[in-house]
């Protein structure tokens, strides 16, 4: 959601937002979830975008829940020391899916720009339980397609309630942050993990440690989003009643082995409970997607891809089990695909450890212009 937008659309909101003329400048992003707070700050050099700095804090159980802050000062603490640690004043932050809504709808093609936010706005009860009075929301068109009809344009919209913007806009206003935008955490993994201008349709899945978000992007945009209860940690208890219960060689057996390792029988059963779980969450979605159809009674695009990331994603053997059950082909994230080549640069951040920064890349990948 772009800031110093049309005041109509953010009513109070826009005061506390800096002018037009900071969006050009560099700022880090910001991904906060129910368990962590991380960033990452790219500087662009030749033509590239390199890592300049990155880390993190963890987030304690109930500071946050379901992506509703509960205890702001706590909260508050966290991102004041991530602040002198990163030594950044502007941020790009993304906020929580589970309070997300999207939906595509179509306008005229001569609609002004000036009329755009007032023709959307006049939808927005029509597609989600939010007053159009309290609601914030922004939108995308997506790319041609042949199903459109001559003389309308496709669009995708991202609403949020004016109060779960406020609650993440003040404890970030108190850490002394300065937000140039906000936006749905799946808009930004998409901006790191998908080419630019890529018209193909892709599952995201970002399989984190207390949650997984899934969106659909296509036609170069975010046209869905869900977020399910099902992340990582049964996967890390499992593996640690048959191992030593050191964190280290937790992550080592679950990365290195996983799935794929064939001595304890009964850890493969326990993890594959945990991850049957996450599939048939993933299924369910791909029947949705293949049998919605939008507002003018079309199909949507069947699905090319699965892409995965999130931290639980280095999973050893995952991509392969989800492969074979789901029948797609199903990919490890790649965050760098829009900032550099591997031939040129090579990140201080590893591979198994960058999927869990997506969101942070693809928010600093973000320049409005």
């Amino acid at each position: 959601m772009r800031t110093g937008e049309k005041k109509s659309a953010w009513g109070l909101f826009t005061k506390f937002f800096p002018p037009p003329r900071l969006l050009k400048m560099s700022a880090i992003g910001v991904d906060i979830s129910d368990r962590s707070v991380k960033y990452a700050k790219l500087t662009d050099r030749n033509g590239r975008h390199l890592l300049r700095s990155f880390g993190g804090r963890p987030i304690p159980k109930g500071v946050i829940e379901r992506g509703t802050i509960q205890q702001a000062g706590k909260l508050v603490e966290i991102l004041c020391d991530l602040k002198k640690e990163s030594g950044a004043t502007l941020i790009r932050a993304s906020l929580p899916e589970e309070h997300a809504y999207i939906f595509q709808t179509s306008i005229p093609e001569e609609t002004p720009l000036e009329e755009i936010r007032t023709t959307l706005e006049f939808k927005l009860e029509e597609y989600v339980p939010i007053p159009a009075k309290d609601a914030i929301f922004d939108y995308e068109f997506l790319l041609p397609s042949p199903l459109v009809p001559r003389g309308q344009n496709d669009v995708t919209v991202s609403v949020y309630s004016k109060g779960i913007v406020a609650g993440y806009l003040d404890v970030f206003h108190k850490a002394k942050f300065t937000p140039l935008s906000f936006e749905v955490e799946a808009q930004a993994v998409a901006r790191a993990v998908i080419k630019e201008h890529d018209a193909s349709t892709y599952m995201i899945v970002d399989f984190g440690s207390s949650r997984t978000g899934i969106a659909i992007f296509a036609r170069g945009a975010l046209c869905f989003t869900s977020t399910v209860p099902i992340g990582g940690e049964p996967l890390s208890a499992a593996v640690r009643r048959y191992t030593d219960g050191t964190d280290l060689e937790v992550d080592r057996v679950k990365n290195e082995q996983g799935l794929r390792q064939k001595d304890d029988k009964d850890l493969t059963l326990a993890l594959l409970g945990a991850i049957t779980v996450l599939k048939d969450e993933i299924n369910k979605h791909l029947i949705y997607w293949d049998t919605h159809k939008d507002e003018r009674g079309d199909s949507m695009p069947p699905i090319d891809k699965i892409i995965l990331c999130g931290g639980s994603s280095n999973l050893a053997g995952l991509s392969e089990y989800l492969a074979t059950n789901l029948r797609l082909p199903v990919t490890i994230a790649n965050v760098w695909i829009n900032a550099f080549s591997f031939d040129d640069v090579i990140p201080e951040l590893d591979r198994p450890h960058s999927l869990g920064f997506a969101t942070t890349v693809g928010l600093a990948l973000r320049r409005d212009t």
